[in-house]
């Protein structure tokens, strides 16, 4: 069972001082390097519009810790608009973030063949997705139920132009 949020998103947003016409992405789960998350903060570079919301904890030894991640979005200038929620959350947090959300992101690496939990969080509480990934489930599933708008993997310009995409054509999931 999935929970309802505990608060609007409105609300959560304005906890989490993000604008109210804000386009919020989130990035959910743990933090791992194929999950391309240097992707999407280079992306958000050329889209001033967007910002993220990553919540999860951090991964097992040998990946990139959010630190990292932060760093690369001081350096980017972007990092005014990231929110950080690292550690495990709790299923009406969960419920919030997803929310509060206007897409999921989904931007696995080419190497990525497999499912995603996330997929299933997302369409749960009826978020579009952003998704990049090698042949798998995942990529299958999305396209099927046409579930969000799937861009090229490990590529910072196809995501960008992925995103604009999403942004004018919002996909209607089946």
């Amino acid at each position: 069972r999935y929970p309802a949020a505990s608060i609007s998103a409105a609300e959560l947003r304005r906890r989490l001082a993000i604008p109210p016409q804000a386009t919020l992405l989130l990035s959910f789960g743990h933090i791992r390097n194929n999950k391309n998350l240097q992707l999407i903060l280079q992306a958000m570079a050329d889209l001033p519009e967007l910002w993220l919301l990553v919540a999860g904890p951090e991964a097992t030894a040998g990946q990139r810790p959010s630190a990292h991640y932060r760093q690369q979005a001081e350096q980017l200038g972007v990092a005014h608009r990231c929110r950080w929620q690292i550690s495990y959350q709790a299923p009406d947090q969960v419920a919030n973030y997803f929310t509060a959300s206007d897409a999921v992101l989904l931007t696995y690496s080419g190497s990525f063949r497999s499912a995603s939990g996330v997929l299933h969080l997302a369409a749960h509480y009826r978020k579009t997705m952003i998704a990049s990934a090698g042949a798998s489930a995942l990529l299958d599933t999305i396209r099927a139920f046409n579930l969000g708008v799937f861009v090229p993997p490990d590529d910072a310009r196809a995501l960008v132009h992925g995103i604009h995409h999403w942004l004018r054509h919002p996909p209607e999931p089946d």
